[in-house]
């Protein structure tokens, strides 16, 4: 039998309907994770387009199917979870739901980018690259400076800033190419990127994360803590 839609041919197995926030629950199997610089990309996405494609709903669970990390930006978005929105609503038994939420976040079966043909689209300055989901340091490590051209001040100094770093990253592995890489090595951890930040800006240092060891003993041998107020009790060290 001939088939004139999806629907009659029992291919498109949803309903578009509106529904209140309040009604989604996130699925507590969901493997799906998202880096914060996922998310920030993805925010800028959607802040930039909005939801173009309804996120996947079983009306029968009441769990989101697809569509975890867009719902959660949208709040954050908007400010609130109370408004409505439509959803893709599917009525699917638990096993047929998990699967196509496995499905549905499965980059094994989203194929991969042709490079060329990326990097083609890239060359209309049009295209707003934080609207793509990638960040200017994606395209500069796909493609190289070449993509930074005629794309803006911000783009080229960000260009400068990352050659800056391949090229200390170099000196520093090629001063020690004949050695044991884990034996020279030591990583210092910051509570956070802004008291890395700060760090680095009180002693002077270059703000990326390859760091000369000489340079830091040199700004560190200069460094003198701040005085105290005296308050403090002293140690008697004769007994």
């Amino acid at each position: 039998m001939e088939h004139n839609s999806l629907h009659d041919a029992g291919l498109e197995s949803y309903e578009l309907v509106e529904i209140d926030r309040s009604q989604l629950k996130n699925a507590p199997y969901n493997p799906r994770v998202l880096s914060d610089s996922a998310k920030r990309k993805l925010k800028a996405g959607l802040k930039k387009h909005g939801l173009v494609a309804p996120l996947t709903w079983n009306k029968r669970t009441g769990y989101l199917v697809g569509g975890h990390q867009r719902i959660s930006i949208m709040d954050s978005i908007m400010g609130k979870k109370e408004y409505k929105l439509n959803v893709a609503q599917i009525d699917v038994t638990d096993a047929k739901e998990k699967e196509l939420n496995i499905l549905l976040n499965n980059t094994a079966s989203m194929g991969d980018w042709d490079i060329g043909a990326l990097g083609a689209m890239f060359d209309d300055k049009t295209i707003e690259i934080e609207g793509t989901g990638f960040d200017a340091a994606d395209i500069y490590k796909m493609f190289g400076e070449a993509s930074f051209k005629d794309r803006g001040e911000d783009l080229k100094n960000l260009g400068d800033q990352l050659r800056d770093i391949q090229d200390q990253y170099r000196n520093i592995t090629g001063a020690n190419k004949d050695k044991n890489s884990e034996e020279f090595y030591a990583v210092i951890v910051f509570s956070s990127a802004d008291e890395m930040n700060e760090f680095l800006i009180k002693h002077d240092l270059p703000d990326n994360r390859y760091q000369s060891a000489h340079e830091w003993a040199e700004k560190l041998k200069n460094y003198k803590e701040p005085e105290g107020d005296g308050s403090s009790e002293s140690i008697d060290e004769t007994e």
